[in-house]
């Protein structure tokens, strides 16, 4: 990451040298060529004309293109105190033959010398000579004695080492010899290779030997020449100044100044360089290969009347010019792409890994030309050490010397399917895990394989200092951007460059048989992607990613693109991401794009995934907000109070969960076995989770010294709460009432019965006693809880029982804003004046589809499942109206088309709750009987725009079907279908008016007519099939590739029980994107409480093994750590992850007006990003995010 940082800020000062450069270079190249134009090539020699004096001033101003550069390249790094000592060895460049390279790097030494030697504390008594005689002398002294004694001998005998292999050489083919002398004439522009050529070239005139002199002088001319057509050819990547300079540089090659490429040359070196020294070396060697020479020491253009074939001279220049300007370089970077888990399970990788890993390393500290990705995350390679510790090292070191390439992301996360927060811990425990255990991470925000993007992802990259994006998959260039390489905006103000590879993260792959048949590789592979890349959006720099899954290194691969060159029609040239994001983000005028990556044209999105493995999606959503709503609030509050809970523990928490959100993962195209594991770490995940708080409120209730009939109430909130909680007892009664709650509502409750002969240890050992009847209660209660804290509520024993709720006989319920009623199989809802009849059924069709995809059977049609009877529960606080109903539906697949099919009984309820809130509250229950089948629940929303406003991760977008074509399948390689993905809400807006449904980890929705239409779950019982009908041709999932087999995933049926809570309302006005965000976020709130009772010491796991503390802790009844206004949105609040001591308070804007922060809140602490570094914010912008750093007080 600071390897990174520190390229990007040498670039500037190359940029600032540049600026300072041009005009000196406009001037000298003016006065130079108008004295050549009008007084002829005698000018060269005289100063006793006007022309001839013109000459001499402009030859005057060249001279100091090298010092002028350095000069400024270190005024740019340390100021003034650099300016003179890098003119003085810029000079020294000059007159050494150093060029241009050496004047940049003469001016970044004395700039950062002289910047480091500021920092260097001197006697008060000469301080006021340090900037102005000090640096400047000790900077000149050291960096000219490194120029002189170091770097002046290796020039000189290079100097003599490549002139002596030229006079060998001169007898050889006349192309070659052209081409070489073209190249190195342009390679460094009056520095040691390019004066070597002249030389030769003009020792090559004197003996008459007219061949490599054409080649030397019109080696002069092409890069100019060709930096002039690039800015006609390729307008939009540059910009008025250079379109202007590269006039200038055109004007000053006619007569034969080449400097004025250098502007050029410096800004965008990896760029230029390449390109000039190919078109220069492609027009001497045709020049060479035609014969053509000329008897002058006139240069280029002005040698035109003098050479032996004009038409074949003019040809060569123009086709070196052409092919300058649009050289093409394809960008090869090999890597492999590591699935955590597939149809293979993890541990699986992992035996792959000490192959594949080890033949990595070893083959990049045999080679240093070459270099590697680890795909981008870091648990591969922590996995990877835990067998093979003793490679810790070698990797630290090929990071140091930018050859191998790990992180940012710990795993590679899905992108759709996971809260925000989800992908920013992702981020945040990849990099500094990184820089912790192994070097800079690879800042790339690189996505191979994942299955689509939401639309403010770029939001998410930028809050930890990644402004950059790499992707297979989701481009429509017809319809959404015309090149691969754009501008991705998020939903605000944010923005990434991004890079999408169409043909996948294997464009470049060789097999070992592609190697041995390079040419084959070449015209039938790559040269068709990268021609097709280079087209669309005339890119003259194409992102080739070489390497597939576990997929080992390629040997020698340095050699092996050598010898690609020799037949690809492009420039190859062996890079990684960084580099190739440094190319991209110095392109101009890139098109842009914003709004999700989704599409399926050149790739499968698998646009209905969202619905496979349900339960699985569940508990991810569960377990995410345990995390975000009750471990790490908890831990802040346990802190403040003496409790200290390892930031390791919740790390490792998170990497449970993270595991799980690989896209096949999270997905669930995964097989059965994968899914076990999946389920398993969600088990060990929620027992991390469970542990943390049971250890937390434990040792509070300790120290608070509890009694039996006290219970601790938490709000983990950052506002006071008033109202309902449900809190969790043990008592040998029903008889009780909590003080001060005007309700005690038993909302569950078990019985144990009086167990004879218990066991248990007393001071003075063993004793057996009868163990008393009790019930284990949840109550609903009132309750006043401070912000973020807690407070302890006592309940006594009376003579009547708590309150249950009870049946009553009627089919509808009903509160001040919502009538819900039961009749004649349908349900209807009434708010206001407006009746929504029919509200919601299920509906149900065949699966043909796989773990990746819903497709329907052929001949199947969707049915509509009613309900039959209806219930009403009723408490003093709420009414719940529940409906049930069952149906017959096919058994499978076979069933649904035959004329005798066996049936299986289905049986479903909804349950709704009006009480003190204006949400609908709503639990779904289904016992699955059924297989490969998908059901959905059809909620009538009136409006028939058939539009939507899905919530995202922290924004909204807006979402309307689009027509699909019927030869949809002869541009896409899937039915784009229009399920869309939602992340806890989904709504539909009218103008007076919206309806919305949120929902606890469902994905999947459609809108048809007036329903909108959530889906439940897609079960299948196949890994992956072919030929469906939304989906034609080969089987996702590899099952019918070659030696693969079909594979079954009965676990994918999800037979049993299925349950989903949910909640909708209707709110009055034009749809309001904080209001549906924050009522997102509160019916997410969590009742967290602790009742310190020896009855059942089970309830809390961990109880009979958390030993009481020996210093006992001083702690209030009530405490608050922090409370925050009600028009704030909290994104999440958790211990620093890159600090010691402190927490970190992120606050969420996810609406399209800026927020205002109050100052209070501000000064609680320092304003920074997602890694902890500070920033300059006092507002939060559109749909992003503003986090405060809070130390410990």
């Amino acid at each position: 990451m600071e390897f990174k940082k520190q390229g990007r800020e040498i670039l500037n000062h190359f940029q600032s040298g540049v600026s300072y450069m041009i005009p000196l270079v406009v001037a000298a190249g003016l006065l130079t060529s108008i004295a050549v134009i009008f007084g002829g090539t005698g000018v060269w020699d005289q100063t006793d004309t006007f022309w001839g004096v013109l000459r001499m001033i402009g030859q005057t101003g060249l001279q100091f293109i090298v010092p002028m550069i350095s000069a400024y390249i270190a005024y740019s790094i340390a100021d003034r105190p650099g300016l003179a000592p890098a003119f003085i060895t810029g000079m020294m460049c000059q007159n050494l033959g150093m060029g241009f390279i050496g004047g940049m790097v003469a001016g970044l030494a004395c700039g950062y010398l002289a910047n480091a030697l500021k920092k260097v504390k001197v006697p008060m008594q000469v301080i006021s000579l340090k900037s102005i005689m000090l640096i400047p002398f000790v900077t000149t002294l050291v960096v000219g004695i490194i120029l002189w004694y170091v770097l002046a001998t290796p020039i000189q005998a290079m100097t003599t080492g490549l002139t002596n292999w030229l006079e060998g050489m001169s007898g050889a083919n006349a192309a070659l010899m052209s081409a070489i002398l073209g190249g190195m004439m342009a390679f460094d522009m009056g520095g040691p290779i390019n004066k070597i050529a002249y030389a030769f070239g003009v020792a090559s005139f004197s003996s008459g030997s007219f061949g490599p002199s054409t080649a030397m002088l019109l080696g002069i001319a092409i890069p100019p020449f060709g930096m002039f057509l690039a800015t006609i050819l390729n307008k939009k990547l540059y910009d008025e100044s250079e379109r202007d300079n590269a006039k200038t540089a055109m004007i000053m090659g006619l007569v034969g100044i080449t400097e004025g490429t250098i502007p050029f040359a410096v800004k965008d070196p990896l760029r230029v360089i390449p390109s000039i020294v190919v078109g220069t070396a492609v027009a001497c060697g045709l020049n060479g290969f035609f014969g053509v020479t000329q008897e002058t020491m006139l240069s280029t253009f002005m040698a035109i009347p003098f050479v032996t074939n004009i038409p074949l001279y003019l040809v060569s220049i123009v086709i070196g010019g052409v092919v300058t300007a649009l050289m093409v370089n394809a960008h090869i970077i090999q890597h492999t792409h590591w699935d955590r888990e597939w149809y293979f399970t993890n541990e699986d990788a992992i035996v792959l890994s000490d192959q594949v890993f080890t033949e990595v390393l070893d083959e990049l500290e045999r080679n240093p030309k070459v270099n590697f990705c680890l795909d981008g995350q870091t648990s591969i390679v922590d996995e990877y050490l835990e067998i093979n510790p003793q490679k810790l090292k070698v990797i630290q070191r090929l990071m140091k010397t930018g050859q191998l390439f790990v992180g940012p992301w710990y795993a590679q996360t899905d992108a759709l399917l996971v809260d925000a927060e989800s992908i920013l811990r992702n981020l945040m425990i990849g990099i500094s895990d990184t820089i912790l255990k192994y070097g800079d991470p690879m800042m790339v925000g690189y996505l191979p394989d994942t299955f689509g993007f939401n639309a403010n992802l770029p939001t998410l990259l930028h809050q930890v200092e990644i402004d950059n994006f790499m992707c297979w998959r989701g481009l429509n260039f017809e319809t959404m951007v015309p090149s691969p390489y754009f501008i991705w905006k998020g939903l605000g103000d944010k923005f990434v460059y991004a890079m999408n590879f169409p043909f996948g993260y294997m464009t470049g792959m060789m097999t070992l048989d592609a190697i041995k048949d390079i040419p084959e590789f070449a015209k039938e592979k790559l040269d068709e992607a990268v021609e097709m890349l280079h087209m669309q959006g005339k890119n003259k720099d194409i992102l080739v990613p070489s390497g597939v899954d576990q997929k080992s290194m390629i040997l020698n691969f340095d050699q092996v693109v050598e010898k690609l060159n020799k037949y690809s029609k492009f420039h190859n040239i062996i890079s990684d991401y960084p580099s190739y994001v440094e190319v991209i983000k110095n392109k101009k005028e890139l098109p842009e794009y914003k709004g999700e990556l989704r599409q399926p044209v050149y790739s499968r999105v698998h646009r209905s995934i969202g619905s496979v493995r349900t339960k699985m999606k569940i508990e991810n959503f569960k377990l995410e907000q345990k995390i975000l709503k009750r471990v790490e609030p908890l831990m802040l509050i346990a802190e403040r109070n003496g409790i200290h809970i390892s930031k390791g523990l919740l790390r490792r928490l998170w990497k449970k969960i993270l595991q799980n959100q690989a896209h096949d993962s999270i997905g669930g195209c995964v097989s059965d076995n994968v899914a076990e594991d999946i389920f398993h770490r969600i088990k060990e995940a929620n027992e991390i989770a469970d542990g943390i708080e049971n250890l937390i409120v434990k040792r509070m209730a300790d120290a608070l010294k509890l009694k039996s009939n006290e219970v601790l109430v938490f709000n983990t909130t950052t506002e006071n709460y008033s109202g309902s909680k449900i809190v969790h007892v043990v008592a040998d009664s029903k008889k009780i009432h909590f003080k001060g709650s005007p309700y005690n509502i038993i909302e569950k409750e078990v019985y144990f019965p009086e167990r004879k002969n218990a066991y248990r240890m007393i001071a003075t050992g063993f004793e057996y006693f009868d163990e008393p009847a009790y019930y284990e209660l949840d109550i609903k209660i009132n309750v006043n809880v401070p912000a973020l804290g807690y407070t302890v509520v006592e309940f006594e024993k009376n003579n009547e029982k708590l309150e249950t709720a009870i049946e009553i006989d009627k089919t509808e319920i009903s509160n001040n804003k919502y009538k819900l009623s039961f009749k004649d199989g349908h349900l209807n809802l009434i708010v206001g004046d407006r009746q929504y009849l029919d509200f919601v059924h299920l509906i149900d069709s065949a699966n043909d589809g796989d773990t990746y995809d819903y497709s329907p059977l052929e001949g199947d049609t969707e049915l509509s499942l009613k309900f039959e009877t209806a219930k009403v529960y009723k408490d003093s606080l709420q009414e719940t109206l529940v409906v049930y109903g069952k149906a017959q539906l096919p058994k499978n697949l076979k069933d649904r088309l035959s004329e005798k099919p066996e049936m299986e009984e289905i049986s479903y309820e909804i349950s709704f709750s009006l009480g003190e809130s204006q949400i609908v509250e709503g639990t779904l229950k289904i016992h699955n009987t059924v297989y490969s089948h998908r059901m959905r629940l059809a909620i009538n929303v009136l409006d028939k725009s058939e539009k939507s406003i899905a919530q995202i991760q922290n924004g909204f977008i807006e979402n309307t079907p689009d027509v699909i074509p019927p030869d949809w399948s002869e541009t896409m390689v899937e039915k784009p279908v229009n399920l869309e993905i939602f992340d806890k809400s989904v709504s539909v807006a009218e103008n007076d008016h919206y309806f919305t449904f949120y929902a606890d980890g469902l994905k999947e929705y459609e809108r048809i007519e007036n329903q909108l239409i959530i889906t439940l779950f897609s079960t299948t019982g196949e890994l992956g099939k072919p030929n469906l009908a939304w989906r034609p041709g080969r089987a996702s999932g590899d099952t019918t590739n070659e030696g693969h087999v079909m594979m079954e995933t009965p676990l994918a049926q999800e037979i049993g029980e299925y349950k989903v809570t949910f909640g909708f309302n209707v709110e009055e006005g034009r749809f309001n994107e904080f209001k549906v965000a924050k009522q997102a976020e509160k019916r997410l709130e969590q009742s967290i409480s602790y009742q310190k009772q020896k009855l059942n010491v089970f309830i809390h796991r961990l109880d009979n093994k958390i030993w009481p503390l020996q210093n006992e802790l001083d702690v209030p009844r009530k405490f608050s750590l922090i409370e925050l206004p009600e028009d704030l949105i909290v994104s999440s609040i958790y211990p620093s992850y890159f600090h010691e001591q402190g927490f970190v308070l992120r606050l969420a804007n996810p609406t399209e007006q800026e927020k205002i922060v109050p100052e209070a809140i501000l000064s609680l602490g320092t304003v920074v990003n997602a890694l902890e570094n500070k920033q300059e914010l006092t507002t939060i912008p559109p749909y992003d995010y503003l986090s405060i750093l809070i130390n410990e007080r």
